[in-house]
């Protein structure tokens, strides 16, 4: 199954090839229909290949400093 054929689904038992992730976010969609670690294989692991998007990097980012300027939670 692909990970865009995946996606929505939650799975009891999860092996993963990540050696074609392509997409930024892909890695993490794929990961994220695990129900546990304990039940997770990863195969073909290439953190080079790993992308988060640029828009949700400096999204994070805006909120950190947001919380710092206005003291609302832990950073």
């Amino acid at each position: 199954m692909s990970i865009h054929k995946s996606q929505g689904m939650t799975l009891d038992c999860v092996e993963i090839s990540l050696g074609g992730v392509f997409e930024t976010g892909q890695a993490y969609v794929a990961l994220s229909h695990g129900k546990s670690l304990k039940t997770l294989r990863v195969k073909g692991f290439d953190p080079s290949r790993v992308q988060a998007n640029k828009d949700m990097l400096e999204y994070y980012r805006n909120i950190r400093h947001i919380k710092r300027a206005t003291h609302c939670g832990p950073v």
